[in-house]
Formats: structure tokens, sequence, C-alpha cells
């Protein structure tokens, strides 16, 4: 009997991904793999509905959420983070070793952040860069309502950058209806 790997990730894959996976290469720099990259953005970008520019980029859901922090984050830039259990703290951490000034908002395990929350935070703390979500807290299977939570910001206010790497392609998420700066998410999960 084969053992089954019941995990929120990595997760079992597929016989025919395997055997996909067995098949020659594509060169990094051949025209081949560029007009595949260029389909999966153009895939993406429709999956997302964005305008903007899809970055795929070969890392874990760690590394595209430190891709966010170093890119859109600046060292001591004011950050409200939500987090409502493990990964909310990891996201917390990797903003932090980024430099940025952490405004923790501890949320109740099992729950997310509210409009109230998020109203309340942006009352103590008006000059915040940015905020941290995460979409699908995986240590308790919170989902945090996005698109209600940000419909509380100002349309001047703080970025909003979302941890998506365990609801992406599970969950609807849409970061230009949802006044998302920033949304990171992985292939492995989700």
């Amino acid at each position: 009997m084969h053992p089954h790997l019941f995990t929120p990730g990595p997760v079992e894959v597929p016989h025919s991904v395997r055997a996909a996976g067995a098949a020659p290469l594509v060169g990094h720099r051949s025209e081949a793999y560029f007009a595949l990259l260029e389909e999966i953005a153009a895939l993406l970008k429709k999956l997302l509905r964005v305008s903007q520019p899809v970055i795929a980029m070969p890392s874990s859901g760690t590394g595209a959420l430190e891709a966010l922090a170093a890119n859109l984050l600046d060292p001591g830039d004011a950050v409200i983070s939500f987090s409502c259990g493990a990964f909310g703290d990891r996201f917390r951490e990797i903003a932090s070793r980024r430099g940025a000034t952490i405004l923790p908002v501890d949320i109740p395990r099992g729950r997310t952040a509210t409009p109230s929350d998020v109203r309340l935070a942006l009352e103590q703390h008006p000059g915040a860069a940015a905020m941290l979500f995460t979409h699908n807290e995986t240590s308790t299977g919170a989902l945090t309502d996005l698109r209600a939570c940000t419909s509380a910001l100002p349309e001047d206010g703080p970025l909003v950058l979302v941890d998506a790497v365990s609801s992406f392609g599970a969950v609807p998420c849409f970061p230009e209806e949802q006044r998302i700066d920033g949304l990171a998410s992985c292939s492995q999960k989700g």
C-alpha cells in the first residue's frame, strides 16, 4: 500500500506530474523557456485578475515573502502586522529582519483580523507604511476576509502585503479588486 501524505504542504504529487518531471529539461536561457515564462505570467495575471506584472521566481513561499519585504519595505518603515498564528508570526519576522519597525496586532488563534481591527490599528498608528496579513493561517485554518479588511482602509492608506502561500489557487484572491499591493504564494501549496 502506498503511504499518503496528509500535510498542508508539501502535498502528494500525482504520477502524471512526476512523469512530466522526467521529460528532457528546457534550458533556462532558451527561447522555449522564455515563452513558457510568458505563458505562465499571462495565465497568472488572468487567474489573479490583475493588469500589473506578475513575477514568477524559483523559491519557496518563504522566499516569496522575503522578496515582498525586500522590495516593498524600507528599513525603519512602520509596519502593522496582523498575526493569528505561526505563519503570521513568520511574515512578521521576515519584515523585522528587513529592518521594519513592527507594530504587532496579535489576533487570538482561530480568529482573523476584522475591519474593526484594521481601523483601530490605523487610529493607533496613522503613519504606518504597510500592513501584513496572512490570507489563510495554515496553523489554525483561519481564513482572513481580505476584501472586508481592506475596505476599512483609506485610499492613501498603507501598502497591503499578503501571505497567500496556502490559499492561492484554492481560495479566490484578486489583488486589484481587494486593494492588495503585494501578494506572495508558491506552487507547492494552495
